[in-house]
């Protein structure tokens, strides 16, 4: 069964560019940058990610019919874990990047200007950090808290967790991502096996991904320019 592709208004291999039907507005001149020009990576992000779906779904059908075939000697799961974990590497970046906007956005238009560090650029800031405006946005998107709590663990696995690489699984119903943490690299604390489909992710993404860029698309209809 194939993934599903992240729903950011376009397809890569038939619309390899961004044109104003993709792209939303956002304060172009701020000490953060130039937050369309954020947007406009953001989308190409995602189309990465649609291009690696799209291989991914290949190589799981192509290793499928190996695993099934009369000849079959061992199974090498590198080319679906490889790619499994580029496409969750890049959504937890995308997501990081999504919660900074939103919590820019949020304190700029409580206090009329933008703040002077990001307390909440990324999803354990978002989770942990005790102020007001982190306890909003934490409240306005609290039906993705399990989904960002995952994708953080997974990813943290990834970068941290000495012990990860030694873990050698496959899934034969659909590619799913993989990872084997030990809280701080200590043996005092017990190793935990983490895995989600990669299908599952997507489809919790897109949702999230719709919900967030819903709300920063009405950034612009308060923020006077050079103000």
């Amino acid at each position: 069964m194939p993934i599903p592709f992240i729903n950011n208004g376009k397809r890569p291999y038939d619309q390899p560019t961004i044109s104003n039907s993709h792209l939303f507005y956002l304060p172009p001149n701020t000490p953060y940058g130039n937050l369309t020009l954020k947007v406009s990576k953001i989308l190409q992000r995602l189309d990465l990610i649609n291009i690696k779906i799209t291989v991914l779904n290949e190589w799981h059908e192509r290793n499928l019919i190996e695993l099934t075939s009369s000849d079959f000697i061992s199974y090498n799961p590198i080319n679906d874990h490889s790619l499994s974990d580029e496409i969750t590497f890049w959504l937890k970046r995308t997501t990081d990047e999504l919660i900074s906007l939103l919590y820019i956005k949020d304190f700029y238009i409580a206090n009329e200007e933008f703040p002077d560090i990001l307390k909440v650029d990324c999803i354990g800031a978002l989770i942990n950090e005790p102020s007001q405006l982190a306890r909003n946005i934490k409240s306005k998107y609290s039906g993705h808290i399990s989904f960002l709590e995952i994708l953080n663990d997974i990813a943290n696995a990834h970068k941290h967790s000495f012990v990860n690489s030694d873990m050698n699984v496959t899934s034969l119903s659909e590619p799913q991502v993989f990872a084997l943490t030990l809280p701080r690299n200590s043996l005092k604390n017990q190793p935990q096996f983490l895995h989600v489909h990669v299908r599952e992710i997507i489809e919790k993404f897109n949702i999230f991904y719709g919900e967030t860029t819903s709300e920063l698309r009405q950034w612009p209809n308060v923020f006077e320019v050079g103000k």
